[in-house]
């Protein structure tokens, strides 16, 4: 029996040398922590290196939580047992609190300097890995301390184990939060951005829809998606196939129905040309995600493109290019004997919006603007009857986007022509 107990002694005073010099070494790495993955992984396991350490410290407590119940041949109240029960808890409560504080105060450094890879690495891989064993570490603590009256052996006993109990239950509910949070300053950042850099006004009035000014999406959106959206792309590579989905799919949502908000809190209106304009912004995250230097698998990207923010975004667009189309101008062809009698008599500017030459260009841009309404709207509602659910597409504020057409428009007129002109009569 002495024996027995020499070996276990000696166990456990190698297992608590070995979770010393583990715990110093997340102490002192914690502070400058790059928080990048760890390389030479061939497990597939992603983590930074503090987080491995960790792990490991677990581990090595997971071992002397299993000593203590070995049969050891002393009593319990032994002060020798005694003090080697408080001390493997004490060192439980240190590691948890540690494990905490490490990956709250990184999630928000990183959160707040919007390195998102930094921010993902740590709270959708580490923090999974350590939730993950801070359970196993507290069911072990609560099957070796029981809690009941008979198995307490000291009130400080008692105390350490609810405040283990209470640490766990920290960490976890901050894992819980801490994707909601993320969303929520997505979209804070989603709507500052648009409000200062979205253009309003005339930028989306134009009326004349011109196939190069509407070929690429501009600049602010370009830029709002690769600030937000981009970001996350290359942080979620590291990550599992579902918290790729899980994460991508809630970022595109909150962006783009941060985007549509802003649209209808500034009440912007769009003519034929700015609608087709905002197709192509809104198309710009679709190619985003479908890229193949994205990194994405196919099943992911098809299960973010089928998300119903994209079914609100594509309404919400056809709602805009129902335009009201304007009269179309006579063609010159029927001017024709008007315009011979009147070259006789005065030569028109062909800037003028009353000469016959501005007539016929009116006429065929009217023709360009009702063809290009005819074909954007037909594509997109060609992706309403090919979806096995089109009613997702009629959202409540369809409305809404209904009254954003920009209707106002330069009435037809008759041009001054000079052989109209009667001289009064003397």
């Amino acid at each position: 029996a002495e024996i027995k107990n020499l070996c276990l002694r000696l166990l456990v005073q190698a297992a608590v040398i070995s979770w010393d010099r583990e715990f110093c070494s997340v102490l002192g790495l914690r502070v400058n922590e790059k928080c990048v993955p760890e390389p030479g992984k061939t497990d597939g396991v992603v983590q930074s290196r503090t987080a491995g350490l960790l792990l490991g410290v677990f581990q090595t407590l997971k071992f002397l939580l299993q000593c203590l119940d070995l049969p050891w041949n002393l009593s319990e109240n032994e002060p020798t047992f005694m003090s080697l029960r408080l001390d493997v808890l004490s060192r439980c409560l240190s590691t948890i609190d540690t494990t905490c504080s490490w990956v709250m105060t990184k999630a928000y450094q990183y959160l707040s300097s919007w390195s998102l890879k930094q921010f993902l690495l740590v709270t959708q891989a580490d923090l999974m890995l350590l939730c993950a064993e801070i359970e196993k570490l507290v069911a072990l603590v609560k099957t070796t301390f029981p809690g009941d009256t008979a198995h307490v052996t000291s009130l400080q006993e008692a105390q350490l184990c609810l405040q283990i109990h209470a640490a766990a239950s920290n960490i976890k509910h901050f894992s819980e939060k801490v994707l909601q949070m993320f969303m929520f300053d997505c979209r804070k950042m989603s709507t500052d951005f648009f409000q200062q850099n979205m253009p309003v006004g005339k930028h989306w009035q134009a009326r004349i829809p011109s196939a190069e000014d509407v070929s690429n999406p501009s600049e602010y959106a370009v830029d709002a998606a690769h600030t937000v959206i981009g970001q996350v792309l290359q942080g979620i590579l590291p990550l599992t196939q579902e918290a790729q989905i899980t994460i991508l799919a809630q970022v595109v949502t909150v962006f783009l129905e941060a985007w549509m908000d802003h649209i209808l809190r500034n009440k912007i209106k769009f003519s034929l040309q700015g609608a087709l304009q905002l197709r192509n912004d809104f198309d710009m995250v679709r190619d985003m995600i479908q890229l193949q230097d994205s990194g994405l698998s196919a099943d992911i990207q098809q299960a973010v493109l089928s998300l119903r923010v994209f079914h609100q975004v594509d309404n919400a667009i056809i709602c805009l290019l129902q335009q009201p189309p304007n009269k179309k101008y006579m063609a010159t062809s029927l001017w024709k004997p008007c315009s011979m009698c009147c070259s006789q008599t005065q030569e028109f500017d062909s800037s003028s919006l009353n000469s016959l030459e501005s007539l016929e260009v009116q006429a065929s841009r009217n023709e360009a603007s009702l063809e290009a309404q005819t074909s954007a709207t037909a594509d997109l509602l060609s992706k309403i009857r090919s979806s096995s659910n089109p009613e997702c597409y009629l959202t409540i504020n369809q409305q809404e986007w209904l009254s954003l057409r920009l209707h106002s428009g330069r009435r037809w007129k008759v041009p001054s022509l000079s052989c109209m002109n009667r001289a009064p009569e003397t």
